[in-house]
C-alpha cells in the first residue's frame, strides 16, 4: 500500500515536471519569435470568463447549499425587469463569444496557411 502511494507520488510529481518543461519550452520559443504578445492576446479574459460563469453558478451552488436563501435570491430575480435580464444575457453572450472568436480565429487561420 505504501509502495501505491509513493508510486501515485512519483507519478504526479513527474506529470507537474513534464508540464512545468512544456511551458519553459513554450516560453523560449515565445522569445525566439516574438509571438508573446499573440499569446497573451489569446490568454487574456480568463478572469472575465470566470467570474460570468460564477455569477451563472452562484444561485445554484447557493440553493444546493441553502435552499431558502437559493429560494428567495431566485424570488428576488424574477422581480427583475425583462430588459435587464435580456442585456445582462447579451453582455454575457457577447463577452464569452468575442473572447471565443479571438481564441479560434487565429488557430483556424494557423490551419489555412
Amino acid at each position: 500500500m505504501i509502495s501505491d502511494v509513493i508510486a501515485l507520488i512519483r507519478g504526479g510529481l513527474s506529470l507537474y515536471s513534464e508540464k512545468r518543461a512544456a511551458i519553459n519550452a513554450r516560453e523560449i520559443q515565445e522569445i525566439k519569435t516574438g509571438a508573446a504578445w499573440e499569446v497573451k492576446a489569446l490568454d487574456s479574459g480568463v478572469w472575465i470568463r470566470r467570474f460570468s460563469y460564477g455569477l451563472f453558478s452562484f444561485p445554484i451552488v447557493l440553493t444546493a447549499f441553502n435552499p431558502g436563501a437559493g429560494r428567495e435570491l431566485f424570488a428576488n430575480l424574477s422581480a427583475a425587469p425583462d430588459w435587464y435580464i435580456q442585456t445582462f444575457m447579451i453582455i454575457n453572450g457577447t463577452v464569452w463569444g468575442a473572447l471565443e472568436l479571438k481564441r479560434i480565429i487565429p488557430a483556424f487561420a494557423g490551419l489555412k496557411k
